[in-house]
């Protein structure tokens, strides 16, 4: 997996105010903690920040931290979460989780379902009921996506995570008989079905007797 650079500088002044001056100058606020760290708020350069984000899900990041005790201080990091305006969706804040690449982590890695399934060449329709798997390996064995090969599933089959075959390296801690996708038979549309003759006589003979009945009006006359 690519590795990408990212630069940050650590905050000295925390709080709304200073936040919000940080954006104005094309910064956003972030913090770097992990497992064995004590958590670091710093800046970062929100377009470098956006292309890191662009990059897919589970990136690796080299991040050059200035302006701290240390004189050199480079982590390994991964983007943990970030925070959007939610009525602009601009950057708000991102949350950098620093990672060895000697240690197992725990990710959420999406599917990619391929192939043509047979079902849905039938008329049935490709159901993905699950968009995401959790596993743990080495931060430089996470995959950017699981391949689900879906060509043999006919009308309602159904893949299970226990169909999997994945590397060793890589442990599946979704439930293995997590439904992953099936093929769902084609939507009929209700027709409704034509009266019989003999509903046909007796609504006929209804619609008769309502007639020659006398109205209320002339009951009462």
């Amino acid at each position: 997996m690519e590795r990408l650079q990212l630069t940050a500088k650590v905050r000295h002044d925390l709080g709304k105010g200073p936040a919000r001056r940080m954006r104005r100058e094309g910064m956003i606020p972030s913090v770097v903690y992990g497992p064995r760290s004590t958590a670091l708020p710093v800046a970062v350069d929100l377009k470098e920040m956006k292309r890191i984000l662009g990059s897919g899900e589970n990136v690796l990041v080299d991040l050059n931290i200035q302006g701290g005790k240390k004189k050199s201080d480079k982590r390994i990091v991964m983007v943990k979460n970030f925070d959007l305006h939610p009525v602009t969706d601009r950057l708000r804040h991102v949350d950098l989780y620093e990672v060895s690449l000697k240690e197992a982590i725990r990710v959420e890695v999406p599917i990619n379902f391929t192939g043509d399934a047979e079902g849905v060449e039938e008329g049935g329709i490709l159901s993905p009921l699950i968009r995401a798997l959790e596993i743990t390996c080495l931060p430089e064995q996470i995959p950017e996506q699981i391949d689900v090969d879906c060509s043999a599933l006919g009308i309602g089959d159904t893949l299970h995570v226990s169909d999997l075959s994945l590397p060793e390296e890589i442990q599946v801690i979704t439930d293995t008989s997590t439904a992953m996708v099936t093929v769902s038979p084609p939507e009929v549309e209700e027709v409704e079905a034509a009266p019989s003759e003999e509903e046909e006589e007796e609504a006929a003979a209804a619609e008769a007797a309502e007639e020659e009945a006398p109205s209320k009006e002339t009951s009462e006359e």
